[in-house]
């Protein structure tokens, strides 16, 4: 009897759990986030305290916010597939959406699922959501700029805060014919930037460079280096060098570490090929947030050659 009592419990609740999800009104509580809902060129970093390490996390998340008809269903695949080449693929993190109570005075303090109720792939989570919780934003990781850094834009250079603040979409990147011998540029298009929801607790690195140059960027920012692949900046070491504008390097002379309480930033052109995502910084050639997302399993191949010939990923 005491087995039955379970099973006919357990059926009670998942019965409960349908009826609440096929009974609910099809459209979502929400079509779009609070951040970047209503702006077509600005992503949500991750903030650290909705950070997930797998996409098995993301994946968790994403089908309990369409499974309880909070974000519209339509927006899984996006968040799961980008296209890389002509070819859609699989992302290499998945984006997701994060959600917090609407006190701004507070910094948007996390809000999570609490378990039960909806299975998904990590587990099961209660649908039930606070009137106080919103959709804040999609979180996106990426390495990024400090505020201050100025990236190159068609009218000269900008800290990207105020070129973020401005919507400039004219965004200067390499070419996708350019090579070392031949660093051509074009004008390209902003796709969208990607900016901290909030200021948080940050780690960052300044390096200084031989000829007076000075970057401050997160570990995780795509640098290019002197044999034309893109790699992490924690990767560098003193010795190392950057590469400029003009494609001459200029050698690392000390990386300092901070941590600072500070909004960041990052970029995307509306191009997809691996050269013309490489942009321009503080007069150092830089990857786009690309390469912390859908290129990232690229990080440490040749995307930049010597002389012309075809630009291709080298395996």
């Amino acid at each position: 009897m005491r087995t039955s009592s379970r099973v006919f419990t357990s059926l009670v609740t998942a019965s409960a759990t349908l009826l609440q999800l096929t009974t609910a009104s099809a459209a979502p509580k929400y079509t779009s986030p609070r951040i970047g809902g209503t702006d077509p060129v600005t992503n949500a970093r991750c903030m650290s305290q909705d950070l997930f390490s797998t996409n098995a996390q993301a994946l968790a998340r994403i089908e309990w916010a369409v499974g309880c008809l909070y974000v519209p269903a339509k927006l899984k695949e996006k968040w799961m597939k980008t296209v890389e080449n002509g070819v859609v693929v699989e992302r290499q993190f998945y984006s997701y959406p994060s959600f917090a109570v609407d006190d701004a005075a507070a910094s948007y303090p996390t809000w999570k699922p609490e378990p039960g109720g909806l299975t998904t792939a990590a587990g099961s989570f209660n649908c039930a959501m606070p009137d106080n919780v919103i959709w804040l934003s999609v979180c996106e990781a990426a390495g990024c700029y400090r505020a201050d850094q100025r990236i190159l834009m068609e009218s000269g250079y900008k800290p990207i805060s105020v070129a973020h603040e401005q919507r400039d979409l004219s965004l200067v990147t390499l070419s996708p014919s350019a090579t070392f011998g031949d660093l051509a540029f074009t004008v390209n298009t902003v796709d969208k930037y990607t900016v901290s929801p909030i200021p948080e607790l940050e780690t960052l690195l300044t390096f200084q460079t031989e000829h007076g140059g000075k970057l401050t960027v997160t570990p995780l920012h795509p640098l290019v280096t002197k044999d034309g692949t893109i790699e992490k900046a924690s990767q560098f070491v003193v010795g190392d060098s950057l590469v400029k504008d003009d494609g001459s390097l200029d050698t690392i002379e000390t990386i300092a570490t901070s941590r600072e309480v500070v909004k960041v930033y990052n970029v995307q052109p509306t191009t997809k090929d691996f050269v013309s995502n490489v942009l321009v910084a503080e007069g150092f050639l830089n990857g786009s947030v690309r390469y912390q997302n859908e290129y990232q399993k690229y990080l440490g191949r040749v995307v930049l050659r010597e002389a012309r010939g075809g630009i291709k990923v080298q395996d």
